[in-house]
C-alpha cells in the first residue's frame, strides 16, 4: 500500500545542505545552520526530517542538538509512516529511544502496517529496549494490520524466552490469533522451540486451537515434524490425540505418513485410534504401507490396526504396499499376508505384473524381474 500526502510532498532544496551535514555527523555545521534559522522540522519529498536522519545515523549528540532546537519527535515520513522512535527501536538504540521519549515521542505510535517501537524491539531481540518500552506502558497487544501478528508471535517464533516473559508479564495475550489463525504456541511448535513451547503451555496456552485452512492443531505439526518432546509436552497439557484436520487426518496419520516411529508409539500409548479414517478412508496403516514404513506397519498391526480396511477406492494396505517400487514392498506385503489379509476375487488377481496397467505413470521395470 502506498501512502501519499500530496500537500506536504515537496523538495526542500534549502534543507539539502543541512541534511548532508547531519549525515556527515558534522555537529558544528548543523548547529550553525539551525542558529541561522534552518527549519529543524523541514523534510524532503519522502518526509524524512533532520531528526529521522540523525536517528538513522545512530548519532545521539546530533539528535540531542536537533531536539533542543524544537524538532518535533512525532513527525512521520511518507512511506512507512514511521516516527524517529520507530527507526531508533529498529536499530536497537536504547539511548536515542530514551532521549526521544523524554522529548515527547509517542510510545505507541503506529506505522502504516501497524508497526510500533515495541514491535521492532521484540523482532530484533532487544531485551533492554523491550523492557524499557513496556515500563512506559507500550501496548504488547497491538497487531500488525495485515498479518495480525503481535510482538509475542515474533518472540515465540524466535524462541526468545526472556522477551516472551516480559511480554506476558505485561499483559500480552497468550492465545492471540494472526490473520491465518496461528497463535504464539503454533509458531513455537512449527519452529521447533521446545523451551518456548513448554513456557507457553505453562502460561495457559490452548494446545487444541486450530489454525488456517488446514485446521491443524500444534500436535499435528509436531507429529509430522518428528518432535517427540514437543508431542509429549502437548499431550501432557491436554492436546487431543485424535484431533482432525481439514482432511480428517489425526496426528497419528501424520506420524505414520512421515515415518516417525517413536511418535507413533507415544500417540498409541496415549490412546490414539489406530483405525481412524481420513476423508479418503485411509487409516494410518494405509499410509505406513504406501510409504514403506515397515516398523510402523508392525506397530500398528500389533496394536489392533484393521489389516483389511478398504479406502474409498477399495485399496487395502497390501495393495498400497505394491505401489512402492522398491524392495521394501515385498517385506510389507509378506507381513500383511502372514497376518491373514483377506482378498476379494478381484484383489486375488492383482499381482506386481499388473502394476503397469493400473499405475501407468510409475517405472515398472523392477516388477518384471
Amino acid at each position: 500500500m502506498v501512502h501519499f500526502r500530496c500537500k506536504q510532498c515537496f523538495f526542500d532544496f534549502t534543507n539539502a545542505p543541512l541534511i548532508k551535514d547531519v549525515l556527515k555527523d558534522d555537529i558544528e555545521m548543523v548547529e550553525r545552520h539551525l542558529k541561522n534559522g534552518a527549519d529543524p522540522n523541514g523534510s524532503r519529498c519522502c518526509g524524512l526530517t533532520l531528526l529521522h536522519y540523525a536517528v538513522m545515523n545512530n548519532n545521539l549528540n546530533m539528535c540531542q542538538l536537533i531536539l533542543e532546537n524544537n524538532a518535533n519527535p512525532n513527525l512521520t515520513e511518507f512511506g512507512y509512516c514511521w516516527t524517529p522512535l520507530h527507526y531508533a527501536a529498529k536499530r536497537g538504540n536504547l539511548e536515542i529511544c530514551q532521549l526521544l521519549v523524554s522529548k515527547g515521542a509517542a510510545i505507541n505510535a503506529v506505522g502504516y502496517d501497524g508497526q510500533t517501537a515495541l514491535y521492532f524491539a521484540v523482532s530484533k531481540g532487544e531485551i533492554s529496549l523491550t523492557k524499557y518500552l513496556l515500563e512506559l506502558n507500550a501496548n504488547p497487544n497491538l497487531k500488525l494490520r495485515r498479518s495480525r501478528w503481535t510482538p509475542l508471535h515474533y518472540a515465540a517464533m524466535k524462541g526468545d524466552l526472556e522477551i516472551s516473559r516480559l511480554l506476558v508479564s505485561n499483559g500480552a495475550t497468550i492465545d492471540a490469533f494472526t490473520s491465518d489463525g496461528r497463535t504464539p504456541l503454533c509458531w513455537s511448535v512449527i519452529e521447533r522451540k521446545v523451551s518456548m513451547t513448554k513456557y507457553l503451555l505453562e502460561q495457559g496456552a490452548n494446545p487444541n486451537l486450530k489454525f488456517d485452512k488446514s485446521q491443524c492443531t500444534p500436535l499435528h505439526y509436531a507429529a509430522r515434524d518428528g518432535e517427540l518432546e514437543i508431542c509429549y509436552l502437548l499431550l501432557s497439557s491436554g492436546a487431543l490425540m485424535d484431533a482432525l484436520d481439514a482432511s480428517k487426518w489425526t496426528p497419528l496419520h501424520f506420524a505414520a505418513r512421515y515415518g516417525n516411529l517413536e511418535i507413533c508409539r507415544l500417540l498409541i500409548s496415549s490412546g490414539a485410534s489406530v483405525n481412524a479414517l481420513d476423508d479418503s478412508k485411509w487409516t494410518p496403516l494405509h499410509y505406513a504401507a504406501r510409504y514403506s514404513k515397515l516398523e510402523i506397519c508392525l506397530l500398528l498391526v500389533s496394536n489392533g490396526a484393521e489389516i483389511n480396511c478398504l479406502t474409498s477406492k477399495n485399496d487395502t494396505p497390501l495393495m498400497l504396499a505394491y505401489c512402492n517400487v522398491n524392495d521394501i514392498y515385498s517385506y510389507i506385503s509378506e507381513y500383511l499376508l502372514a497376518n491373514k489379509t483377506k482378498f476379494s476375487d478381484e484383489i486375488m488377481r492383482f499381482r506386481p505384473k499388473d502394476f503397469r496397467t493400473v499405475f501407468p505413470d510409475y517405472d515398472c521395470d523392477l516388477l518384471d524381474s
